[in-house]
């Protein structure tokens, strides 16, 4: 390490050809030899315990970290770090003061960030939804509430929309039947409303009872469709929550479209984020095991 200013970087590379010259701060220069760096330290540590750099996250704040941030499979740049550290990095989570490599964990869904009024439930699939919602709310809700009839539609829409996407990978491509389906969905729609209006009001139910009551029972039952499919949910949920968390952009926030309204993806989300390919591997792994499960 060298005690020197950055307009003095070009003329140290011209005095020792034979270094790499880099920056952690703007007083001093670092001063490897060539073929040393953090990323070649990275890549020697996967050889020793098997893993790729595609496989590595890093943190880093100053231009002695770009090279790291660049060739790792996840570039995390702090809050505190420099522009052009920041210009390069997959995200930007907060500074080395406030959580900033905690947040970047719970942004990835690889860990729950626990802030002192929000609690955290056993369920780790309900606390990676809601690391989500933190970031595309900028709030959670910690006390049960109900939920408004607007709130209610908005989320149904969700939900039905779903439903829909499922009728028409069943249908595999055959319009006439993905029409017939719709019609069925649309009959069912109404048979629901007509069996609930018809249903007796029971006196010891409020309106949140009721409300997580359905709830529950909708997330049950996606759980034994996928028991009837005979698909082990845990990898590809994981595959879908960084996918989902990909569309919040590297300033930490996510960007809506100020015509539509409409939830907008970062440039890059298609080719590095979309989760379809990842869904077709994990399901051909479920298949090889099984099969060879079952050949036993």
């Amino acid at each position: 390490m060298m005690v020197s200013t950055a307009a003095e970087t070009d003329r140290l590379e011209k005095m020792f050809d034979d270094l790499v010259v880099t920056r952690s701060n703007p007083y001093s220069a670092d001063l490897l030899s060539k073929g040393t760096s953090k990323i070649r330290g990275i890549k020697r540590l996967g050889e020793i315990f098997g893993f790729d750099l595609t496989e590595a996250m890093a943190f880093g704040d100053s231009d002695n970290d770009m090279a790291m941030l660049k060739n790792v499979g996840i570039g995390v740049a702090m809050g505190n770090a420099t522009p052009q550290v920041k210009e390069i990095a997959d995200y930007v989570t907060t500074s080395n003061g406030n959580d900033g490599i905690a947040r970047a964990l719970a942004y990835y869904g690889l860990v729950s960030f626990d802030d002192k009024a929000s609690f955290v439930s056993k369920d780790l699939t309900f606390n990676k939804v809601k690391d989500f919602h933190r970031l595309m709310d900028g709030v959670t809700q910690e006390i049960p509430k109900v939920f408004s009839p607007e709130e209610a539609e908005h989320r149904s829409d969700f939900k039905i929309e779903e439903i829909v996407e499922f009728l028409y990978a069943v249908a595999d491509g055959n319009s006439v039947r993905f029409d017939e389906m719709m019609d069925n969905l649309h009959a069912a729609i109404d048979k629901g409303a007509q069996k609930v209006l018809n249903q007796s009001v029971d006196s010891q139910s409020d309106a949140l009872t009721a409300q997580t009551d359905s709830l529950i029972d909708l997330l049950y039952f996606t759980y034994g469709s996928l028991v009837l499919s005979g698909v082990d949910p845990y990898e590809i949920f994981n595959i879908v929550h960084k996918a989902n968390m990909a569309k919040i952009f590297p300033d930490g926030h996510p960007h809506f479209d100020s015509v539509t309204g409409k939830l907008l993806k970062p440039d890059n989300w298609h080719d590095k984020y979309s989760p379809e390919n990842d869904i077709k591997k994990e399901l051909n792994r479920q298949t090889r095991v099984s099969i060879k499960k079952m050949n036993k």
